[in-house]
């Protein structure tokens, strides 16, 4: 595909943690939305909701900004349980997961014509490759009730946008193997995939964790500091969910564990000061620590990389190139179990946050421009099959300039 694609496209990562969209349009640049709560921030925005005191509900930064005030009722993280029945209190009342996800894709539409008032002629919204048919059915009902017209959404699993946004980025020799780890903020997900001249061919379905990702690292983090430090932590992890001065200090620890697990990429050992018994009580981790901590994450992770490879008739010695992208793959434990584990060349991408929403992007521009994704690279086809002259590399270029 050359040229511009007639139309405006949106791609859209919707994240555990945080989500993304990016603008593809006619004139071929690319528009990153941002939260207008948060206008000198990245391109990730908060996957969150919260109501204010006046009933509305907040979303993004906006929602994160009072969660303070109203612990209870603030909510992050529901892509976990997108698909079950699981009421979340809201303004007084009870809110399934899904509904929460149609506030956010709601909320990252209305941004994006805020920015760029042109409905989008192809819409391309990511899931997990772990999600069964009923959660895909489910978010294309979703997708509507939050505006898009739904003959113009397609769904893609994340690894294979990642790819998609992968392979443009690197534009690999013939017959080269990539394996992309994709690790956020709730979820793994892996595809394989090989080039073949003009075009890469998936190897394999792509594979998934639904329980792996930054947020379950956060909270094993506190759950050690609880061994550690019980009289600081045990009585914020031990009290039931409606007490909200409990729900205060979950919120503000977990926070801080975060803080100590991006800090320990960067440095060997990091202290933080929890607040407890009208004082403050130093917690230091170093990076040895962590990385045990992570240890039987990671593993999960790799032995579904392994078993995703065994499925497609290939080992770690098939693969040329790993790719790890998604928030959490930029932890220092993980780009060395990566390397330990496969022996192979891992290469960074430059924006592992936004690989998913570039990949996404991409493809809705292809879905433009053929009036379909190719085969196989929706959920559930048995083969996939994209040709590569069909991604646009000066795209890539923008979208990486953009986030910068």
């Amino acid at each position: 595909m050359s040229g511009a694609a007639p139309g405006t496209v949106h791609g859209i990562d919707f994240g555990t943690s945080t989500s993304a969209l990016l603008i593809g349009r006619p004139d071929g640049t690319v528009t990153g939305v941002k939260d207008p709560a948060a206008p000198h921030a990245g391109l990730s925005i908060r996957t969150a909701v919260c109501p204010t005191p006046r009933g509305e509900l907040a979303v993004g930064q906006a929602a994160f900004a009072i969660r303070m005030a109203n612990p209870v009722e603030y909510h992050a993280e529901f892509k976990r349980h997108f698909g079950e029945s699981v009421p979340l209190l809201v303004a007084g009342r009870g809110r399934q997961p899904h509904e929460l996800t149609g506030e956010m894709l709601s909320f990252l539409r209305s941004c994006a014509l805020r920015q760029v008032p042109e409905e989008p002629r192809a819409v391309v919204i990511t899931v997990p490759a772990s999600w069964e048919e009923g959660n895909r059915e489910l978010m294309l009902q979703v997708a509507e009730t939050a505006g898009y017209q739904r003959s113009t959404v397609r769904l893609v699993t994340e690894p294979v946008a990642a790819l998609a946004h992968a392979f443009a980025e690197h534009r690999p020799a013939d017959r080269q193997c990539f394996l992309v780890y994709d690790l956020g903020g709730g979820t793994f997900d892996v595809a394989v995939a090989r080039s073949a001249g003009a075009e890469f061919e998936l190897a394999g379905a792509p594979g998934g964790l639904a329980d792996v990702g930054g947020g379950a690292f956060d909270r094993e983090i506190l759950r050690r500091l609880s061994t550690r430090f019980p009289e600081v932590v045990r009585t914020a992890l031990e009290a039931p969910a409606q007490n909200g001065f409990a729900l205060l200090e979950r919120l503000q620890m977990l926070s801080q564990c975060q803080t100590l697990k991006h800090q320990l990429s960067v440095v060997n050992d990091h202290t933080e000061y929890f607040a407890a018994d009208g004082g403050f009580v130093p917690v230091t981790m170093d990076s040895g620590e962590l990385a045990e901590l992570l240890g039987p994450f990671l593993e999960r992770t790799l032995t579904e990389c392994e078993r995703t490879l065994a499925a497609a008739g290939l080992t770690w010695t098939d693969v040329d190139t790993v790719v790890p992208v998604g928030g959490s793959s930029r932890l220092r434990a993980v780009g060395e179990a990566l390397s330990d584990r496969s022996r192979r060349t891992v290469r960074l991408l430059p924006d592992p946050d936004l690989a998913v929403a570039g990949g996404a992007v991409l493809l809705a521009r292809r879905v433009l421009a053929e009036g379909e994704l190719p085969p196989g690279l929706a959920p559930g086809d048995p083969v996939a099959r994209l040709l590569r002259d069909g991604l646009d590399h000066d795209l890539i270029e923008r979208v990486r300039r953009y986030a910068r």
